[in-house]
């Protein structure tokens, strides 16, 4: 198994527990502001920011409605969370963006 695919093996495990801890319980995690985020989706399921971050998106049902929009720009709403290398979004709501 390549370095790449275990880095995501990673990423989806923690994405699995922290979309469980912000829809199942409250408390801190739900205390979180949101921020909106506005860029392009990548071949990959990325989300390119305008502000130059590349974020990766949470498996929630709204994020992978989302990395389907394969170069859109969107805004996206959503809880920003640091995972080893990588930043990830929790989706919460997205707009396509319009040009």
């Amino acid at each position: 198994m390549g370095k790449r695919n275990a880095e995501m093996i990673k990423i989806m495990i923690v994405l699995t527990v922290l979309v469980g801890l912000l829809t199942a319980h409250p408390g801190p995690l739900q205390a979180e502001p949101l921020v909106t985020v506005s860029g392009v989706i990548s071949d990959d399921g990325q989300l390119f920011g305008s502000d130059g971050v590349i974020y990766e998106i949470a498996e929630n049902e709204i994020g992978l409605e989302l990395v389907e929009m394969i170069g859109d720009r969107v805004n996206v709403q959503g809880k920003v969370v640091a995972v080893d290398d990588a930043v990830m979004i929790v989706v919460v709501a997205f707009e396509k963006v319009r040009k």
